[in-house]
Parts: structure tokens; C-alpha cells; sequence
């Protein structure tokens, strides 16, 4: 397996169980060619966050993010509005 960290896909084209992707920098660069059996791509996500989490009473860190201990057990502060 091969990871490819902030890398676009300029071009995808498929051959019978082949895939041959043209990757590129995110922040720009050489284009470069690779084939696969199988490929997986994500993208980053902003978090959308406003607004529930205040109302419930969940800790976001300055990202936005929901704040998790190391066994991502949620980090509560109040329960609800009422709690103030």
C-alpha cells in the first residue's frame, strides 16, 4: 500500500482492473503517473460545528474540532443551557 498525503488527481482513466491516475502537489508541482488494482481518495473536511456543540455543552478546540480524551470520550462542559 502506498499513501499519498496532499496530492490532487488531475486524471483518472480505467483499463479493465487498472486504474492509472496523474497526481500533482496539492501546493503544485511535477505530475507524476501511477497505476493501481484498487484506489481509495479522501478529502479533508472543515468541521461543522457551530452552533450544536454550545448548546449541549461540548468543549471545541480553536479548529472547531470536538474535543476527545485518548480513549475519544467526549469532553462535556454543562448540560444544555440550563446548566449555566
Amino acid at each position: 500500500m502506498e499513501l499519498k498525503l496532499s496530492t490532487k488527481v488531475i486524471k483518472a482513466t480505467v483499463r479493465g482492473k487498472t486504474a492509472t491516475l496523474t497526481l500533482e502537489l496539492a501546493k503544485g508541482g511535477k505530475e507524476e503517473t501511477l497505476k493501481a488494482d484498487c484506489v481509495l481518495a479522501a478529502i479533508g473536511r472543515r468541521p461543522n460545528t457551530d452552533g450544536p456543540t454550545d448548546a449541549i455543552g461540548l468543549e471545541t478546540n480553536k479548529r472547531g474540532q470536538i474535543e476527545t480524551d485518548h480513549e475519544f470520550r467526549l469532553k462535556v462542559t454543562a448540560y444544555g443551557p440550563s446548566a449555566t
